[in-house]
């Protein structure tokens, strides 16, 4: 099993990176 804070840094992770990538295209764009 995973531990459970693993599992908040994984989608913290994901979703700062979903952030960036959007606000990175955005710019671009």
């Amino acid at each position: 099993d995973v531990p459970t804070f693993w599992q908040y840094i994984v989608k913290g992770a994901i979703l700062l990176l979903a952030v960036w990538m959007d606000s990175a295209t955005k710019r671009r764009s």
